[in-house]
């Protein structure tokens, strides 16, 4: 900044101390600015584009603490720096100088050389703090011209800016969450979980990457993975994180999809032969014993293909797989294994739960009105060692229940 273009506001009720204060500063290049009270004084900062205010501390109907206060409150002229004027330079003063905001304090008389060092001292803060408040715009302008969630955090975990992403996310501005921990915005029980997330980066000095799901303020289930970098400064230290979050919602449901399409029967909506092979090995390795097995077959299903159609035929399927998934808990494996066979596998239940449930089917209104009929063969295995042994005896019993419906 030029010194020509520097205007500095004097703020005094005395004439003499203005015209004092006019003869020192005016030489030197600076435009003069001269307010006698409180009220002026905060119309001349808010329309004349003030760089520096020199201000009285004892002023008529609003005090220069009060006058200080006002400035600093509003974001406009915050950075505009405040000398207080005063003849008490006692302690009590200088810290109520220190709260309203003010940067100097100048006792009364004043030295011509004081001022104006405090005054070229004060424009080179200034100079800083604009240069330093560009930056922090354009950084936010970066910040908000990224589609997805991103934060900055220093050491501490203070939050030193956000995106609006991230703010609309608590229907809070991007400046509401400046200086705020986590502690600060999140539930306590997610505010633990995140700070420990922020101090593992922290300590390892390594990026993390995990996944999670969370709930937006809609209510709304969303899935994000969240990328977390380590900030170093020159010297090898780190001194903050750059967080960004991507939503992933459409690709973990398009995942959901396509692994239900991979382990399901697309006719019957029950587990298709594949996933029933890939639980049954799992069990093998498990300590869900003893395990049951209960096999199925639907009879007749040919003779309806060949008369009624296939149409016919897996409407047959459908309401056979229904009333067998009906008659199971969540935790047992149903599957649809072949053409007209289902499976059933029960983890840690006896054969005697097993055949109840059985009976739950064949008690079924369906099945006794005669809209479909089914074998079933059940077995039990008590250890891994027995598990083929009983799916070949739910086999064999499956059949001779059939021949023996047959024969009736």
């Amino acid at each position: 900044m030029k010194q020509s273009t520097v205007r500095i506001l004097c703020v005094d009720d005395e004439p003499n101390n203005l015209s004092l204060l006019e003869a020192i500063l005016s030489p030197r290049g600076y435009e003069v600015v001269l307010a006698t009270n409180g009220p002026e004084a905060l119309e001349k900062i808010a329309a004349e584009g003030i760089d520096i205010c020199l201000l009285d501390v004892m002023l008529p109907d609003m005090d220069g603490f009060e006058v200080c206060r006002r400035i600093k409150a509003d974001d406009r002229h915050r950075n505009i720096p405040v000398v207080m004027i005063t003849s008490f330079t006692d302690r009590e003063n200088r810290i109520r100088g220190i709260e309203a905001g003010a940067e100097d304090l100048i006792a009364k008389p004043f030295d011509s050389a004081e001022v104006l060092a405090r005054i070229k001292m004060l424009l080179h803060v200034k100079a800083l703090n604009d240069r330093l408040g560009e930056l922090l715009l354009q950084q936010q302008a970066i910040l908000d011209n990224i589609p997805n969630i991103t934060w900055l955090r220093d050491r501490e975990g203070k939050y030193m800016a956000v995106n609006e992403p991230f703010s609309r996310m608590f229907g809070l501005t991007p400046k509401d969450l400046i200086g705020k921990s986590d502690y600060d915005i999140y539930p306590p029980e997610l505010a633990k979980k995140y700070e420990q997330d922020f101090r593992e980066v922290v300590e390892s000095g390594t990026r993390t990457y995990f996944e999670e799901s969370i709930v937006d303020r809609e209510g709304k289930l969303q899935y994000v993975e969240k990328i977390k970098t380590p900030i170093f400064n020159d010297a090898g230290a780190i001194i903050g994180i750059i967080g960004i979050t991507h939503d992933i919602t459409s690709r973990k449901e398009l995942e959901v999809t396509l692994r239900h399409d991979s382990t399901h029967d697309s006719l019957t909506g029950l587990y298709n032969r594949a996933f029933f092979d890939e639980e049954l090995e799992r069990f093998t390795h498990g300590r869900k014993f003893p395990l049951s097995v209960v096999m199925a077959d639907v009879n007749g299903l040919k003779t309806v293909n060949d008369t009624l159609g296939h149409e016919a035929g897996d409407k047959l399927l459908r309401l056979a797989a229904r009333i067998i998934l009906s008659a199971f808990r969540a935790e047992d494996i149903v599957a649809r294994i072949g053409g007209d066979e289902f499976a059933v596998l029960l983890p840690e239940t006896d054969e005697q739960v097993a055949r109840e449930a059985v009976m739950r089917i064949k008690s079924s209104p369906e099945i006794i009105n005669g809209l479909v009929s089914i074998a079933f063969g059940i077995a039990t295995a008590e250890n891994r060692d027995q598990l083929a042994q009983a799916l070949k005896l739910g086999d064999e019993r499956m059949y001779r229940d059939k021949s023996a419906q047959k024969e009736t």
